[in-house]
Protein backbone atom coordinates (compact mmCIF):
# COMPACT_ATOMS: atom_id res chain seq x y z
CA UNK A 1 0.00 0.00 0.00
CA UNK A 2 1.69 3.36 -0.97
CA UNK A 3 0.92 6.03 1.42
CA UNK A 4 1.01 9.81 0.78
CA UNK A 5 3.79 11.07 3.53
CA UNK A 6 3.39 15.01 3.99
CA UNK A 7 6.14 16.41 5.94
CA UNK A 8 5.77 20.12 7.08
CA UNK A 9 7.96 22.27 9.16
CA UNK A 10 6.42 23.96 12.29
CA UNK A 11 7.25 27.32 12.91
CA UNK A 12 10.08 27.69 15.20
CA UNK A 13 13.81 26.68 14.52
CA UNK A 14 12.70 22.56 15.52
CA UNK A 15 10.04 20.12 14.09
CA UNK A 16 8.05 18.94 11.84
CA UNK A 17 4.89 17.70 11.19
CA UNK A 18 4.58 14.61 9.24
CA UNK A 19 0.53 13.37 7.91
CA UNK A 20 -0.09 10.55 5.75
CA UNK A 21 1.98 7.68 6.93
CA UNK A 22 0.72 4.20 8.34
CA UNK A 23 2.82 3.02 11.30
CA UNK A 24 0.58 0.02 12.86
CA UNK A 25 2.09 -1.73 9.31
CA UNK A 26 5.76 -2.13 8.58
CA UNK A 27 7.90 0.92 6.70
CA UNK A 28 9.20 0.19 3.15
CA UNK A 29 12.21 1.48 2.07
CA UNK A 30 11.53 5.03 0.95
CA UNK A 31 9.50 5.57 3.99
CA UNK A 32 12.22 4.83 6.19
CA UNK A 33 14.58 6.92 4.34
CA UNK A 34 12.06 9.86 4.11
CA UNK A 35 11.06 9.39 8.43
CA UNK A 36 15.54 9.36 8.65
CA UNK A 37 16.12 12.93 6.68
CA UNK A 38 13.22 14.24 8.49
CA UNK A 39 14.50 13.56 11.65
CA UNK A 40 18.08 14.40 10.47
CA UNK A 41 16.66 17.83 9.14
CA UNK A 42 13.94 18.90 12.35
CA UNK A 43 15.33 17.24 15.14
CA UNK A 44 11.85 16.39 16.39
CA UNK A 45 8.75 14.67 14.50
CA UNK A 46 4.99 15.06 15.30
CA UNK A 47 3.26 12.20 13.42
CA UNK A 48 -0.70 12.18 12.45
CA UNK A 49 -2.68 9.71 11.60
Amino acid sequence: MTTHLQIRGLSGALGAELRGIDLSRPLDSAERKALEEALYRYGVLCIRG
